[in-house]
């Protein structure tokens, strides 16, 4: 925006990119859509129109099936990853259950992400986008917490796998103060982040 007198216009950066701008927030598929949605869909029903509601209950179902997909295809990678830390295929009940459990916030946390990319494009008002938009900011630093928590657990479990193996007793006290340490961390990151 630029002051010209005392008036204020668009900049012509601006004017020359609003074709780049629109396409940017309103992906491919909006135009189209608004074309095969009937009159019928454009009525309101609290100020949001009917194809909205029906709009969000697919993008729910389809942000559902992600999850899950996604749930499972974390599993299967950090699975591999421990694999190949301790250098062994068998996992022990443990760290398979803290697996399923850091797998389970990793799969919201991109779940989230699919809802923030595809939400914009159900165009509702700007009221409704400030209370969406920060519940989804803040419910990404509550699973970022949550995940790095949880891999700090990985990591612990991994680690006293580790230390069974050697004789050292250096190993077996650093266990709990490396625990604190990285917990401390996680935990002051967080605080941080949601100030």
């Amino acid at each position: 925006v630029e002051k010209i007198e005392n008036n204020w216009y668009y900049s012509s950066e601006t004017v020359a990119n609003i074709d780049a701008l629109y396409k940017e927030v309103f992906p491919w598929y909006i135009e189209k859509l608004q074309y095969i949605i009937p009159v019928s869909g454009h009525k309101k029903v609290s100020g949001i129109e009917l194809w909205q509601f029906v709009a969000l209950i697919i993008l729910l179902v389809l942000a559902f099936f992600v999850f899950f997909i996604v749930k499972k295809i974390a599993f299967s990678i950090l699975q591999r990853i421990q694999n190949y830390i301790t250098k062994s295929s068998n996992t022990n009940i443990q760290v398979k259950t803290v697996l399923k459990k850091l797998a389970h916030p990793i799969s919201l946390l991109i779940t989230l992400k699919f809802i923030d990319i595809v939400f914009p494009s159900l165009q509702f008002s700007l009221t409704i986008n400030k209370w969406v938009f920060l519940a989804i900011n803040i419910a990404e630093t509550v699973f970022w917490i949550y995940v790095l928590l949880k891999l700090v657990k990985v990591i612990m479990q991994i680690y006293s796998e580790i230390t069974e193996k050697t004789h050292s007793k250096l190993d077996d006290q650093l266990l709990p103060i490396l625990n604190n340490l990285l917990t401390g961390v996680v935990v002051i990151f967080g605080f941080f982040k949601v100030l």
